[in-house]
């Protein structure tokens, strides 16, 4: 829902967005969509001058706009859905089928022990690789401060030694569809866990299933190739958005 608008001097509306805070804390202009008959050319210094420090994010031509006036690009992703009413999950899925001598349980270790797999998951030439620490990200989101609280269907993958090997974050985030809603936060195995990610991604779907979700929302990099992936288990394209640092 774009709830929020960004009007010229003259009090003629420019653009509508939708205000939530980026995964670092800023504060971010989301699904920017100008108003009708607002050229880019128009918009654009104005977009660079109200959030200036923000983050944006647009449909790629937008962004691309923004780049062109100095702004950094952040993100190319896609947003997909998996609708669990018109689509629901197989109840089979609640055990899915794991590698040997791992097991899935709920999540019930600290976001220490779970910041060494992002890591390994997302090395440096991943897409998704991110430069900082995973621990602050992965505690605001199991604390529910970054998205919302936790959902039920959320998992870890444990090893034979009782290791996390894997998890599912899923969080009951505020607002409506796309961003708002069930929403896959986290997907993440340790490198040698091969068939742990699907595992993951099919028993959060049938136990949100289960639990009465409409949907399952996430953001997937552009150039990641589980883009493909969550389209075999279901989930739709709803947008594409390029984010910019301005």
């Amino acid at each position: 829902m774009r709830d929020q608008a960004l009007t010229a001097p003259d009090g003629r509306l420019l653009a509508r967005y939708q205000r939530r805070l980026a995964d670092d804390d800023r504060p971010m202009a989301d699904l920017v969509e100008l108003a009708d008959g607002v050229e880019e050319a128009a918009a654009v210094p104005a977009l660079m001058a109200a959030f200036a420090g923000w983050r944006v994010g647009a449909a790629p031509p937008l962004g691309k706009a923004l780049v062109a006036a100095g702004a950094r690009t952040h993100r190319h992703a896609h947003v997909m859905s998996r609708d669990l009413r018109r689509d629901p999950a197989p109840a089979a899925w609640l055990a899915p089928p794991l590698p040997d001598g791992y097991r899935l349980t709920a999540v019930d270790r600290p976001a220490r022990e779970l910041a060494p797999v992002a890591e390994l998951a997302y090395p440096p030439g991943h897409p998704d690789h991110r430069p900082e620490p995973e621990e602050p990200e992965l505690e605001a989101i199991m604390s529910g401060r970054l998205l919302g609280p936790l959902l039920p269907c959320s998992a870890l993958a444990l090893d034979a030694d009782g290791e996390v090997a894997g998890a599912i974050l899923v969080n009951d985030s505020d607002g409506e569809p796309p961003f708002g809603g069930p929403w896959l936060a986290q997907i993440f195995r340790r490198p040698d866990a091969a068939g742990l990610g699907t595992a993951l991604l099919r028993r959060a779907l049938a136990a949100g299933t289960r639990d009465g979700l409409a949907a399952i929302g996430l953001a997937v990099t552009d150039a990641n190739p589980a883009r493909a992936r969550y389209a075999a288990l279901g989930f739709a394209e709803v947008l594409e958005s390029l984010s910019v640092d301005v």
